[in-house]
């Protein structure tokens, strides 16, 4: 269950979300879900050298940080990595097992524009929850839905639940971070609202 959260650290309610975002509500929430809730899986293994990424000159903001996964066993763990933002994606990097040369999983990569919901645990606000998915299509009223549309009865209520965009969730991740979590938080939504902003100009440039 997600309930509107307003005050979280660093992060204000106020912020405008963009064209992206309109009608979704507020990007941050509180999240009470069963901490057992499903865990999106990748049998796809990419293994990366901690130093360069670190490096990388599009990186902005980097944060040590643990990644709830499914071990083997298919038991939830927590394994100590870096969650990182750069200019256009979100990154959860793991360490892998055993490495001598600092070698870690990349175990999570989105695009900003795919996170849809950025939660934390009520009770336990360094954990995060990251939500991804895509616009659900706009489909056209049939014949028959049309003719229904022109009754009177129509309330208003049901007009402004049409003009709401609907989500089709593509997965989630968990991250614990130690004392920056709020830090981390809001630099995700502010690198989302500086991506929504160049979007909403370039459409405008080509309208």
């Amino acid at each position: 269950m997600f309930i509107l959260f307003k005050n979280f650290r660093h992060v204000s309610a106020s912020d405008r979300i963009g064209k992206l975002y309109r009608n979704q509500g507020n990007l941050f929430a509180l999240d009470d879900s069963n901490p057992d809730d499903s865990v999106a899986k990748n049998s796809d293994i990419e293994i990366v050298n901690l130093k360069e990424w670190l490096e990388k000159p599009d990186l902005l903001q980097k944060f040590k940080c643990f990644y709830r996964h499914r071990n083997k066993n298919e038991q939830l763990e927590w394994t100590p990595g870096y969650l990182l933002l750069t200019k256009t994606h979100l990154y959860g990097l793991t360490e892998f097992p055993n490495s001598k040369n600092k070698e870690y999983k990349v175990a999570v990569r989105h695009h900003l524009k795919s996170i849809i919901k950025i939660a934390t645990k009520t009770q336990c606000p360094e954990i995060l929850a990251f939500t991804y998915g895509e616009k659900k299509p706009l489909t056209k009223p049939s014949q028959e839905d049309a003719s229904l549309g022109t009754s009177d009865t129509v309330s208003t209520a049901d007009s402004k639940q049409d003009d709401t965009p609907e989500f089709d969730i593509k997965g989630k991740d968990w991250f614990y971070v130690p004392e920056y979590a709020g830090e981390a938080a809001s630099a995700v939504k502010l690198q989302i609202l500086a991506i929504v902003e160049i979007i909403s100009h370039s459409s405008n440039l080509d309208n």
